[in-house]
């Protein structure tokens, strides 16, 4: 369950700041204040993670891309996207989303983790690809209680992390 999420640089929102989130939750506001922005964004996660040719998006294809005309919502392009319709030298715009208390896993296998804390915020920044002229991943964070658990990079194809071992640190990032 979400407990908040975050908008940057994102439709009406230069930041929207972490709007809570409850089972019943009662956005209000003034017309084009930007209500309807908040679920756009969770709907364009939503349909970009069921899209059947995100499969690509572990090397095959280049960086995820984000779904922005879908079943569920279509937000047109990059440009009707980012705010302020993307006139900064490097438009991005991120989506923020922080989770109830995160539950553990027990991570067997080849790399002998333990019980793992899951992520409690997932952190996405998307970019307009310079080749595809589609809306990349730029950077990917997971992070528990403050800390990175994993961080990816599209463009520089590294990641990092505070508390995965160091021993995974020749892992190289694909997507």
């Amino acid at each position: 369950m979400f407990k908040s999420m975050r908008l940057k640089n994102f439709k009406a929102y230069k930041d929207s700041g972490d709007v809570p989130l409850a089972p019943l939750t009662v956005i209000v506001g003034a017309n084009n204040s930007g209500k309807s922005t908040l679920f756009q964004a969770l709907l364009a996660l939503k349909q970009t993670v069921q899209d059947a040719d995100q499969g690509g998006a572990l090397g095959t294809k280049g960086p995820p891309v984000l779904v922005t005309k879908g079943p569920l919502v279509d937000l047109n392009g990059f440009q009707d996207i980012v705010h302020g319709n993307g006139h900064e030298k490097t438009p991005l715009f991120e989506i923020v989303l922080n989770l109830e208390t995160p539950h553990s896993v027990e991570v067997e296998g080849n790399w002998n983790l333990g019980k793992v804390d899951l992520p409690d915020q997932f952190e996405v920044s998307f970019r307009l690809g310079e080749k595809s002229n589609e809306i990349e991943v730029d950077r990917a964070t997971f992070r528990m209680g403050g800390k990175i658990f994993l961080s990816a990079e599209a463009t520089t194809r590294k990641w990092q992390s505070e508390t995965l071992p160091s021993s995974l640190s020749n892992a190289k990032v694909d997507f």
